[in-house]
């Protein structure tokens, strides 16, 4: 068999060649099979002569390439494909690796709770009779986490005061409007596992629990961390307490509407002086005043 570069005829060219110049094989040519070069590796061609094509129309062109497109079109959605599920495969990885990671921070999470209610810690100070309040990156008990918790006795003596350094939220600038408590104040407090012993040390030896919303908030979000609440202890709401007294309706509830901690200060008259609403410290100092106005009786 011949091949193809050894001839000196350059008019030698596979129907293709010739398509890229213009022209089809007229349908009676036989053409010659030959290899192209020496390095053939057993593959050979058909080639055609110049009398053996005929300028194409551009129907005839269109005709002749259409097979070719078709494979190309083929063989790029056959490559789409395969990078979309390599694609879909690296996303599942990675998710499964986030998923698996969450998973154990989860488990990690749970035993520091359960080594939190382990460790026994005396406290400086207790009390039978405590108010408790916190500040929090937001409104959600799971998710947000605390940032500053504060205790008082049934005095006002301060029994615990600390700003806590949140261990997943980085920025919480809703909730920083409010309270003005910003990363920067925090990125050196101790940690809630960290205070919790502490913590749960007064909690143990309270008979009577006060705080403003903490029935549904406080101590739930505490309780994630490792918080015990004595099953003795009286959970006194001060918030869910005032709202038949402040009187507002809500049809939409269907229930008295629950009143902020500012409302129910205003209402029983209280003096803030030096201290700024949502201060954990502060708040607990307010809702004390108006536990003491509401055991009073005192109805405006």
């Amino acid at each position: 068999m011949r091949e193809r570069n050894r001839l000196e005829d350059e008019n030698l060219r596979t129907a293709r060649q010739w398509a890229t110049l213009g022209y089809v094989v007229n349908p009676d040519a036989a053409g010659e099979e030959m290899w192209a070069n020496h390095n053939h590796n057993g593959n050979t061609f058909v080639y055609f002569t110049e009398k053996e094509v005929h300028e194409a129309t551009p129907e005839e062109l269109n005709a002749f390439w259409k097979p070719y497109r078709d494979k190309k079109n083929a063989r790029r959605k056959e490559l789409a494909a395969q990078r979309q599920a390599a694609a879909e495969q690296e996303q599942q990885r990675q998710q499964d690796y986030i998923t698996n990671l969450e998973e154990t921070v989860a488990q990690l999470d749970q035993m520091l709770v359960q080594l939190v209610k382990q460790i026994q810690c005396e406290p400086d100070a207790a009390a039978d009779e405590i108010v408790i309040d916190i500040e929090t990156t937001g409104l959600d008990c799971t998710d947000d986490e605390p940032l500053q918790i504060s205790i008082i006795d049934g005095n006002g003596n301060t029994l615990y005061n600390s700003y806590i350094k949140p261990i997943y939220v980085k920025e919480w600038k809703g909730a920083e409007r409010i309270h003005h408590i910003s990363p920067e104040m925090v990125q050196d407090a101790p940690s809630i596992y960290h205070e919790m012993p502490k913590i749960n040390a007064i909690l143990g030896r309270a008979k009577k629990i006060i705080g403003y919303n903490h029935d549904y908030f406080d101590l739930n979000m505490l309780r994630g961390y490792g918080a015990v609440i004595p099953k003795d202890a009286e959970i006194y709401d001060v918030m869910m307490e005032f709202a038949p007294i402040y009187g507002e309706w809500s049809d939409f509830r269907g229930d008295y509407k629950w009143q902020k901690l500012a409302t129910c200060a205003a209402y029983y008259d209280y003096d803030w002086g030096d201290d700024v609403a949502h201060d954990s410290l502060a708040d607990c100092r307010a809702t004390l005043h108006c536990y003491r106005k509401m055991m009073e009786g005192v109805i405006k």
